[in-house]
């Protein structure tokens, strides 16, 4: 069976990069463009490592970055409700503080003695 392309759809042109790993590397962030179109790469970075260092576990703060990310109605011109999908790569240890930011939503918190653990996040509420 052979399918014809049409020239309408969509293609993919993926972003590669090719970089050396040094030990200053803390994590990688892997998104797609519904991540990238409403935040840039400062504010991504910013944004996860804040929480990262306050103790949330990864699952936690990707969830919390899809939401960031998520419009809160359609009337965005499409900015924000876009798929999303988020990956982050922890390249090494990140400290529990003692002193987390209390406007964060308390997300299930890091634990360091489990590291093969499932990552869990709390149920998403839609109103």
């Amino acid at each position: 069976m052979v399918v014809a392309i049409r020239a309408d759809l969509a293609q993919a042109y993926p972003d590669v990069q090719v970089r050396h790993l040094t030990d200053e590397w803390e994590f990688i962030v892997i998104a797609c463009d519904g991540i990238w179109e409403v935040l840039s790469n400062e504010e991504v970075i910013s944004f996860c490592r804040v929480r990262l260092l306050s103790g949330w576990e990864p699952a936690a703060v990707c969830e919390a970055l899809m939401q960031r990310c998520l419009a809160p109605n359609s009337s965005t011109g499409g900015l924000g409700c876009d798929n999303m999908t988020v990956l982050l790569v922890c390249l090494k240890p990140f400290p529990v503080t003692v002193n987390v930011n209390a406007s964060m939503p308390s997300f299930k918190r890091l634990d360091a003695s489990r590291a093969s653990k499932q990552w869990l996040s709390p149920s998403r509420r839609f109103s």
